[in-house]
């Protein structure tokens, strides 16, 4: 699975952007994506475009948001990572695919 990791901004997603391009991944893991702009979301519409369905797993609720608001999990297989802590602070994960955060 392709990873996604930090921020995909205007200042880095050319260089996302060829990396993605070369590797063409229909699955990639966005465990480590703590956010990403219209820049970022840019590359992800090309991918789709070229390799048709993409699936975006572990999706942070705040990354979610993003592409809630934009559309893009009409557009895509978003599947969000919904984490829940016990009083241990141990934490147990389980995904979901097109929900609305809790």
């Amino acid at each position: 699975m392709y990873q996604l990791t930090g921020r995909i901004d205007s200042t880095n997603a050319p260089q996302w952007e060829e990396r993605i391009m070369s590797a063409l991944p229909t699955d990639l893991d966005a465990t480590e994506l703590a956010y990403i702009s219209s820049a970022g979301l840019r590359v992800l519409l090309k991918l789709k475009k070229i390799v048709g369905d993409v699936t975006i797993h572990n999706v942070s609720s705040e990354v979610y948001d993003i592409f809630d608001v934009t559309g893009f999990i009409e557009l895509m297989n978003v599947k969000e990572a919904v984490c829940e802590r016990n009083l241990t602070a141990s934490e147990t994960c389980s995904h979901l695919t097109n929900v609305d955060p809790i």
